[in-house]
């Protein structure tokens, strides 16, 4: 294991109400872990989670009709027709 986690607190003072929350590092498996930092024991406290909802883009997907990925690499319609690389003169 030894990977940093990201944690994002959440705002209490907007409860009960949906909460959004977007990772920066992708990971091949993850977990969600909810902790609860601290309650008043004079109180009754509940904590009722519910619809928890998960999208994501995968690598292939393209987000905008522009964006073909980092790793995409265009070939020049004569590489592919002679079946070998042909370098363009710029």
């Amino acid at each position: 294991m030894g990977e940093e986690i990201e944690c994002y607190a959440l705002p209490s003072e907007m409860s009960p109400a949906p909460v959004s929350v977007s990772f920066i590092r992708a990971a091949k498996n993850f977990e969600i872990t909810i902790r609860v930092k601290s309650f008043n024991p004079d109180f009754d406290s509940l904590v009722i989670i519910d619809e928890i909802s998960y999208r994501a883009t995968l690598c292939s997907d393209a987000l905008s009709v522009f964006d073909l990925g980092e790793h995409f690499l265009s070939t020049p319609m004569l590489s592919l027709l002679l079946n070998r690389n042909v370098d363009s003169a710029k």
